[in-house]
């Protein structure tokens, strides 16, 4: 899956507020609860720090929107700076989620976005481990990003302000003059590396026969890099 839809994601600085919410009108009780959860959601940007404008626009959007229908689906939100930037539908329905980081929490919405557009097996030949990946990813070296999605990964990085400015060292960061860089999900700043470089994700399944070290790895670009 190529990440053309996250490019206006990455167009603007942040800090970012990142919703999902369970849109299913699957049952009546469904349909009562969805503001409710909107709402508990909203409480929580507010906790955190989020700005009264992105939490009004949210607001405005979120109750703006009209599912497409019966069934089981959900909705995925990123506004920064009293705006929002994106609003996905998703084809089933999301863990709760309300966050307001310095990057985008997008993993959850390509995973499902990936998922329901995958059809190909995954390559045989790639470089592997987070370390590994990180490195290439830095040099924009990767072409096809292969992954085992685990919502409870708590691997970071740190970021600069460029896109593939990341490292599991701060260190490599600060010599490139990036001083005091945050520190954020990997998948966060992964995605972003990845969108900058034109590459694409793709999803592996636990039980298939790659064994993923750390469940991530790469296709790179040009065949001579894996040597």
């Amino acid at each position: 899956m190529r990440l053309n839809l996250l490019r206006p994601l990455y167009e603007r600085p942040g800090p970012w507020a990142s919703v999902y919410l369970d849109t299913s009108r699957d049952t009546d009780d469904a349909i009562r609860t969805f503001e409710p959860r909107w709402h508990a959601a909203r409480d929580v940007l507010a906790d955190v720090g989020c700005d009264p404008l992105t939490v009004h626009a949210l607001d405005d959007a979120v109750l703006d929107h009209h599912p497409d229908g019966p069934g089981r689906h959900g909705l995925a939100l990123f506004a920064t700076a009293g705006e929002v930037i994106l609003r996905q539908a998703l084809p089933g329905p999301p863990a709760s989620i309300a966050v307001y980081e310095p990057l985008p929490h997008a993993m959850p919405m390509i995973v499902q976005l990936a998922r329901e557009g995958e059809d190909e097996a995954a390559p045989d030949q790639f470089d592997q481990g987070l370390a590994e990946v990180v490195a290439h990813l830095s040099r924009g070296e990767v072409d096809t990003l292969l992954l085992i999605d685990d919502p409870s990964s708590t691997e970071r990085l740190w970021i600069g302000p460029d896109p593939l400015q990341l490292s599991d060292d701060p260190e490599v960061l600060n010599r490139a003059g990036v001083r005091h860089p945050p520190l954020v999900r990997a998948d966060a700043a992964i995605l972003r590396a990845l969108t900058a470089a034109d590459g694409s994700i793709r999803l592996v399944g636990p039980d298939e026969p790659h064994h993923l070290r750390g469940g991530i790895a790469a296709l790179l670009r040009y065949a001579d890099l894996r040597r």
